[in-house]
């Protein structure tokens, strides 16, 4: 170990080692998940009668992955809310600042949490997916009036039975 890596320096030649490393991680990933996601291609393929059950596979994978992204993504919103709110602002201008920077990252986290619900497949908040409609209160009172039966009269002894 150089006396440049000892002390934590950012040098030319440590940078092109880090970044090596780094891109090697990065490559080994990707390959894993194409090999992952390729294997679920070839089930879809040889297996017909479970095609439909691969392919919602392939995409609820691909969903997951996503909506961990996303969580990820919120965390660290929140995390950077908490250093916003906890800087003391001296002035009017730093409370403006503050003030704007926890308002974007508001608008950023509820747009992150629409994307999440959308990926997890959770309802949106006010929506409520596993109740049925209700029906009104016209509805309910209404009921049709039940078929009318015709009753077998006594025959008539002038006409004929058929």
């Amino acid at each position: 170990m150089t006396d440049a890596q000892a002390q934590g320096l950012i040098t030319q030649a440590n940078a092109r080692l880090n970044a090596a490393k780094s891109h090697e991680v990065r490559r080994k990933n990707r390959e894993a998940a194409r090999l992952e996601l390729e294997a679920l291609r070839k089930a879809v393929i040889f297996a017909p009668t479970h095609a439909a059950t691969a392919v919602e596979l392939v995409q609820e994978m691909d969903n997951s992955r996503a909506a961990a992204r996303t969580e990820k993504q919120m965390q660290r919103i929140d995390e950077l809310t908490q250093e916003a709110e906890q800087q003391p602002a001296a002035n009017w201008d730093e409370q403006q600042k503050r003030a704007q920077v926890l308002d974007r990252l508001s608008a950023a986290k509820d747009r992150l949490f629409k994307q999440w619900c959308i990926l997890a497949g959770v309802p949106m908040p006010g929506k409520r997916a596993d109740v049925p409609a209700k029906k009104s209160r016209n509805q309910a009172a209404f009921q049709p009036p039940a078929p009318v039966e015709s009753s077998p009269t006594t025959a008539d002894p002038a006409q004929p039975n058929p």
